[in-house]
C-alpha cells in the first residue's frame, strides 16, 4: 500500500482542531409531512401550524367522509392532512343494511353476547329465547300440518315467526370518536328448504349515517373558516 504525504497548514486561533478525512454524508432532505386522524384534525393541526390562505387549500370529499389540508399545494412535496369519518366497527360486525345471514341459533348467540348495546335488554332475552327454538317450533308447526298444503303450511311458519319481536333498539356510535346514537333494526326471517336465514335492517341507521356524516363535516369546515380566508373545495 503506498503511503501519501498530506501536508496541512492551520490558521486562526490556537487550540484543538478537528479535521473531518473522507466523503462526506449524503444530506437529508426534508419530505413531505403526511397525517391522518379523526374529522377533527384538519382544523387542530391548522389552529397550531399557521398556513399561507395564498398557498394552501382544503379538499372536501363526503362521498369518502374525508378532508384533506394541502400546505404549499404547488410543492410536489407539500404536506398533506387528512381528517375521516371512519364507521364504527361494531355496526360491521352487526352486518346492518348488508347481504350478512345468520341462522337463527347463530344470531341468538350474537345477540346474547352483544347485549351491552340494546335500549331494552328484555327484548335482546327475549329474543335469544325465541331464536334458540325457533327451528324445532318451525318444524314442529309443518308436521302438524303435513296433510294440508299451501296456505296453512305459510300460515304455520309465520305462526312460529310472529312470536320473535320484528324490530329492537340498539344505542351506540355511528362513527368512531362520536357519541352514541339510538336507532330501530328489523329482524328479517326466511325459512326454505335450506332452513331457517335471519338478515337486519335499518332504514334509520342510513338516514343517520347521511345526516351525522354532513353535520360532521360542517362543523369541520366551519371551524377552518375561524383560521383564515382558505380555498375550500367541495369535490
Amino acid at each position: 500500500m503506498s503511503e501519501q504525504t498530506m501536508h496541512i497548514k492551520l490558521e486562526g486561533e490556537p487550540g484543538v482542531h478537528t479535521i473531518l478525512i473522507g466523503q462526506a454524508n449524503t444530506p437529508i432532505l426534508p419530505t413531505a409531512l403526511k397525517i391522518s386522524g379523526d374529522i377533527n384534525t384538519v382544523s387542530k393541526f391548522m389552529a397550531v401550524r399557521v398556513g399561507n390562505p395564498l398557498t394552501d387549500h382544503i379538499v372536501v370529499d363526503r362521498g369518502s367522509c374525508i378532508l384533506r389540508y394541502s400546505r404549499n399545494d404547488k410543492d410536489v412535496k407539500g404536506d398533506a392532512i387528512y381528517g375521516a369519518l371512519t364507521l364504527n366497527d361494531t355496526i360491521a360486525t352487526f352486518g346492518i343494511n348488508t347481504d350478512k345471514s345468520r341462522t337463527a341459533k347463530d344470531l341468538a348467540l350474537f345477540f346474547k353476547m352483544n347485549r351491552y348495546y340494546f335500549v331494552d335488554k328484555n327484548d335482546c332475552s327475549k329474543m335469544v329465547t325465541e331464536l334458540n327454538g325457533m327451528k324445532a317450533k318451525v318444524e314442529h308447526e309443518i308436521e302438524s300440518s303435513k296433510d294440508d298444503r299451501g296456505n296453512k303450511r305459510e300460515l304455520a311458519e309465520k305462526k312460529v315467526i310472529s312470536n320473535i319481536p320484528t324490530e329492537f333498539k340498539l344505542e351506540l356510535s355511528i362513527y368512531n370518536g362520536q357519541s352514541p346514537s339510538t336507532f330501530r333494526v328489523e329482524i328479517v326471517i326466511d325459512h326454505s328448504d335450506g332452513g331457517i336465514k335471519c338478515w337486519l335492517l335499518s332504514p334509520e341507521l342510513e338516514e343517520l349515517k347521511l345526516t351525522l356524516r354532513d353535520q360532521l363535516i360542517d362543523e369541520e369546515i366551519a371551524r377552518i373558516k375561524l383560521l383564515g380566508n382558505y380555498v375550500i373545495i367541495e369535490q
